[in-house]
């Protein structure tokens, strides 16, 4: 697996969501990716990967019509 991390901080609250920076860019998503106990200004790290045996096996799975 490839990993990609970045660390963002929790903006705020809006809603059911939340607003992370990164630069000067907002990036919203569900209260339900927040870690328990975080806290507005908190630096939260943000981990995204690619599963390549994953991606391959649907793939492989798709041309076999399975």
């Amino acid at each position: 697996m490839t990993n990609n991390e970045s660390k963002l901080t929790f903006e705020r609250i809006e809603g059911e969501e939340i607003v992370l920076v990164y630069g000067n860019k907002e990036i919203k998503l569900p209260k339900t990716f927040l870690p328990a106990g975080a806290k507005v200004g908190d630096i939260i790290q943000l981990k995204l990967k690619f599963d390549d045996e994953k991606t391959a096996k649907e793939l492989l799975n798709q041309i076999l019509g399975n």
